[in-house]
């Protein structure tokens, strides 16, 4: 119960600090969590990557491993075009 309170106190102390600057600051601060939040999917998929060829050569299928990398490319490419939209808004 008090981890709930906890949390529910962290979310209104970020809104209130988010809601109290100005908004270009507020940009810069967004802009740095969209790249830390991409960071960790980027460092999620290649710390899976490996598993995946070793399940695909387990599983005799080679094409679950091939489809986990060309998702993964995917994400990098939509990733690196949001950074490169949200840079032509400033």
């Amino acid at each position: 119960m008090l981890s709930l309170f906890y949390s529910l106190l962290s979310v209104i102390v970020v809104s209130v600090f988010a809601l109290s600057v100005n908004e270009d600051l507020l940009h810069r601060i967004l802009f740095f969590a969209w790249f830390s939040g991409g960071s960790i999917l980027g460092v999620a998929f290649l710390d899976l990557l490996p598993e995946a060829i070793e399940l695909g050569v387990v599983f005799g299928s080679e094409v679950f491993a091939f489809i986990f990398i060309l998702t993964f490319c995917f994400l990098l490419f939509l990733g690196a075009f949001c950074v490169l939209v949200s840079w032509s808004w400033a």
